[in-house]
């Protein structure tokens, strides 16, 4: 199927969507990391820990998730993983991007 380059837009800026929240929850942790540290609860030593852990581990994966897999794909797996809301996604790609849910949900499922 070709997409016309609006409807491409329109995947990458709901790819994009996803990532920063998927991003943004990670970084809620790692801020809760930083409030143990302020309130003394975790030494400087655990918190540097935890930054590593961070930028080696969580945030790593989601980098190479966003830019190995296209657009398309990132959003059927956001809305699989209900990231991404069906009532997010644009009428004219509706029915492509829940398409691409049901294969990641399914893949999921082998």
């Amino acid at each position: 199927m070709e997409l016309t380059k609006k409807q491409k837009k329109h995947f990458r800026t709901l790819a994009a969507l996803a990532y920063d929240r998927e991003i943004s929850v990670l970084l809620e942790a790692l801020a809760g990391g930083f409030n143990q540290w302020k309130s003394g609860e975790i030494s400087c030593w655990d918190l540097n820990e935890l930054v590593h852990k961070y930028h080696n581990g969580g945030a790593r994966e989601l980098w190479k998730k966003y830019t190995d897999l296209d657009a398309m794909m990132l959003v059927g797996l956001a809305l699989a993983d209900e990231i991404v809301e069906a009532s997010e996604v644009p009428v004219s790609i509706r029915e492509t991007a829940a398409s691409q849910a049901e294969l990641a949900r399914k893949i999921r499922n082998v």
